[in-house]
């Protein structure tokens, strides 16, 4: 909507008499001509509120309407105001996904118009975005005449659907501070783009968010681990989204063998105590299910540290050593692997993240996948390769983003394996003069491993088959791909000039040795 539409509506509204074009367009510092031009918008968008834009020719135009009509114009123009300055059509649609999914109100085309103050065509462009989204998700938007906007879909999705609207910012966090923004506008009715606002949490959940992150942090203690950031925001969110469940006598169905497996678990006593703390805060009964699936999301979450069986049985905990070494085995038909322990230990690690969600049929996401396929192409297709080792001792098709995480467990392997370049430094004069180049390239580059340091007289000694690189300060004889000239005293741009060719050798240099197949 042309901003100026609600500009023109305080003025006329600011009392009851009749304004002339020219004083409007005075105003606003624009033509009349370009006021002319705006008032079918205006009148358009009056009319949508029960008010009726007057032109009386050669006197002036101004408002008609009930009162409480025009009360309530001045109070939608101010939130447009407001919020005109802070969101996108991206904020929009996230503002509709929430009220879809959250929401017990009446929600049709024209609410949503009056909340968010755009244009109806802008509502309907929106609305496809958002049941795009849905649809990707096995929900449908349905309009009813009598119900206005609904989800058709079971509980279990709309409860996926929930939790994956807290996370379609890249960065959580920061949606989160530039949300609270509106913290000031609070006396608004159409303040109410706070879709993850918890300094109003009790809008979206009914509970108080600060509670709930409480408990979650109290699980490290109880479990001795330590969650990752992203993962802790993660589970801070469906723990709330699951207690909200349970504040209206909505419960989830387990199968009684998943909720037997949990409960055989070292650490399920604990939850029950767990189950017991979130009774008392919230004033709401934790029946056995609930507490089997408040565990199950909670052991895949995944951890800085933990006990290695915290959330494992022996029995998969042997499946999965059995995993990573065939993993391992597989990379090793493409890369010779050094420090194999640390990739062993790392995918130990992850899978018991991953064996959990295959058993208790939980979501995976990897909102990185596109990016790890495009740059570590070939970790990838290996990756690809160990679905079939998991289809072998899971029975299960491990999706796209866990064949991202292995990816980078792959590539972390190949880049541990990396050597340092084996380097000679050559001096044309006196050791003295390049002694500082030396220190600088040994605190700047990591890559270079600095053998022997040699006078020029010396250059025939050198065995080229134990050396990748050879500096010298001036330029010699013989013309070898490995010799680089750098001067005594190294600035900015000749460290930027060498970086590139290092990072070339040393990529090069590794790519042979570590290798099996070369192309």
């Amino acid at each position: 909507m042309n901003a100026r539409i609600p500009q023109i509506i305080k003025i006329l509204l600011n009392d009851n008499e009749i304004k002339t074009i020219a004083y409007v367009a005075d105003k606003l510092k624009v033509s009349n001509k370009t006021i002319r031009n705006d008032l079918k918008s205006v009148g358009k968008l009056l009319s949508e509120n029960n008010l009726r834009l007057i032109k009386k020719t050669g006197v002036g135009i101004y408002i008609e309407g009930d009162e409480k009509a025009k009360l309530k114009m001045i109070t939608n123009v101010k939130s447009y105001k407001q919020m005109s300055s802070h969101y996108t059509s991206r904020d929009r649609q996230l503002y509709i996904l929430n009220q879809l999914l959250t929401s017990n109100k009446k929600i049709t085309t024209s609410t949503l118009q009056n909340e968010l103050f755009i244009s109806r065509p802008s509502v309907y462009k929106d609305l496809e975005k958002v049941k795009e989204w849905l649809k990707e998700r096995d929900i449908d938007v349905v309009a009813d005449k009598r119900k206005g906007l609904i989800l058709k879909a079971g509980e279990k999705r709309i409860r996926k659907a929930m939790f994956d609207l807290f996370f379609l910012s890249e960065d959580y966090d920061e949606m989160l501070d530039a949300v609270e923004k509106t913290s000031e506008y609070s006396d608004s009715n159409y303040a109410a783009i706070n879709y993850f606002s918890y300094c109003q949490k009790e809008d979206i959940l009914g509970l108080d968010y600060e509670k709930v992150n409480n408990i979650i942090l109290g699980l490290e203690d109880k479990f001795n681990i330590k969650f990752t950031a992203t993962d802790l925001s993660r589970l801070t969110v469906k723990y709330s989204l699951a207690i909200s469940r349970m504040m209206d006598k909505k419960y989830v169905k387990m199968k009684e063998s998943t909720l037997k497996d949990l409960q055989e678990l070292d650490k399920y006593e604990k939850m029950i105590d767990v189950a017991h703390e979130i009774e008392r805060e919230f004033n709401t009964i934790v029946p056995v299910e609930e507490i089997g699936y408040l565990f199950g999301i909670t052991i895949v979450s995944k951890t800085h540290f933990d006990d290695i069986d915290w959330n494992i049985s022996e029995k998969m905990l042997v499946i999965n050593k059995i995993v990573a070494k065939d993993i391992i085995e597989l990379t090793k038909e493409s890369y010779h692997i050094s420090d194999e322990e640390t990739f062993y230990n790392g995918l130990i690690h992850h899978l018991k993240s991953v064996t959990n969600k295959i058993k208790y049929g939980l979501d995976f996401h990897n909102t990185l996948v596109d990016e790890i396929k495009k740059n570590y192409a070939e970790p990838f297709e290996i990756a690809l390769k160990s679905k079939s080792i998991f289809e072998e001792y899971y029975s299960y098709e491990i999706p796209i983003e866990e064949v991202g995480y292995i990816a980078l467990h792959i590539a972390a392997a190949i880049e541990r394996s990396k050597k340092s370049i084996s380097t000679y430094i050559v001096y044309h004069s006196s050791y003295s003069e390049i002694k500082l180049m030396i220190e600088i390239l040994r605190n700047n580059f990591n890559q270079l491993k600095v053998k022997k340091v040699i006078p020029i007289s010396m250059i025939d000694d050198i065995n080229h088959h134990e050396v990748d690189l050879i500096i010298t300060t001036q330029k010699l004889e013989e013309s070898d791909s490995k010799i680089v000239v750098l001067p005594t005293v190294l600035v900015n741009e000749d460290m930027d000039k060498f970086s590139k060719i290092l990072r070339d050798i040393y990529e090069k240099q590794n790519d042979k040795n570590l290798r099996k197949f070369h192309k």
